[in-house]
């Protein structure tokens, strides 16, 4: 009986030993899968956060893209108005001093054509169509 008894308690702490052993690896394998999952994360994580400053990157060139083609533009615009205010400012300068010019001529035409025409009412003026007829 004491070798029954022996052989019990061995079993006994083989049991309780191989309970203790299963228990402690199923711990550590715990653990390796929550290291390994953590790390499988972070580097999902970082992953991402690259792919997303890629596409901000990307945003931020379209955007700087567009400003430099609407800065162009309006600078071409703005010289384009520029050059029509300049020249609007020379055609008007320029169409004010021959409206001064005409308008000079014609006071001295008129002024000679009535000096004329009150000196000597009777007479006859030519004309584009030829001569007036008395």
């Amino acid at each position: 009986m004491v070798v029954l008894r022996r052989h019990a308690n061995e079993i006994k702490l083989l049991k309780q030993s191989t309970l203790m052993d299963n228990e402690n690896w199923r711990n550590n394998f715990k653990k390796q899968q929550a290291t390994i999952l953590s790390e499988k994360e972070a580097e999902m994580h970082e992953l991402f956060k690259r792919d997303r400053d890629k596409h901000i990157d990307a945003v931020i060139e379209r955007l700087e893209n567009e400003a430099n083609e609407n800065k162009l533009q309006l600078e071409k615009s703005t010289e384009n108005r520029i050059r029509c205010g300049v020249i609007y400012k020379h055609s008007t300068k320029h169409d004010h001093g021959h409206y001064r010019i005409t308008l000079e001529l014609y006071k001295r035409l008129h002024d000679i054509i009535q000096a004329q025409f009150f000196a000597n009412p009777y007479k006859s003026f030519p004309t584009p169509m030829g001569p007036c007829i008395d």
